[in-house]
């Protein structure tokens, strides 16, 4: 499986933020890599950038048309926990717990990152996640990465049939050194 994150086309860990608990009232943690799938089949579509094509006001003020970004490829090792239903997100708020949910942080001792399926989910956990989401608390458990650019047309803003797409350069880096927790 391979997972896209946007914005960025290098990982180093010096501008990678460890996990953290969300503030109080939030659903999301801080930090991470956040990331959503990304499949060879469809090489132009993504979950996320479809999102921000249809939902422009999210796009204007975080990023240009034309804009850096990664596709990851992770290591058959990495232990990742799939929050697929109500039973597994009761697991972590009992296993894992802060307040009434569960913590973040916690969870980073045991895995390598969470990958929450929202349409598997009720409503009032998900409602600060717009899409299906990878979040890497450990960056060592990725294998390699291409650099790609997302491009966005340029009347993305005016035309309700806006398109994009995603360039891979085709220049693998692969994890020969720890770029992961300190």
């Amino acid at each position: 499986m391979q997972y896209l994150t946007f914005g960025k086309n290098i990982i180093d860990n010096s501008l990678f933020m460890l996990i953290q608990d969300p503030p109080q009232g939030h659903i999301k943690p801080l930090g991470g890599l956040w990331c959503t799938e990304y499949s060879l089949e469809y090489p132009n579509y993504n979950e996320w950038l479809d999102f921000l094509n249809n939902h422009p006001s999210y796009f204007i003020h975080k990023y240009p048309l034309k804009t850096k970004a990664l596709v990851l490829t992770l290591k058959d090792s990495s232990n990742i926990f799939i929050l697929d239903s109500l039973e597994k997100l009761e697991y972590l708020k009992n296993n894992y717990t802060l307040d009434n949910n569960f913590s973040f942080e916690k969870l980073s001792h045991d895995y390598d990152g969470i990958y929450i399926k929202i349409f598997k989910l009720n409503d009032k956990y998900i409602q600060e996640y717009d899409v299906n989401s990878l979040i890497l608390f450990n960056l060592d458990c990725i294998d390699y990465y291409d650099q790609a650019i997302i491009n966005f047309d340029a009347d993305f803003f005016e035309n309700e049939e806006s398109t994009y797409t995603i360039n891979l350069t085709n220049n693998r880096i692969y994890n020969s050194n720890s770029f992961g927790r300190n």
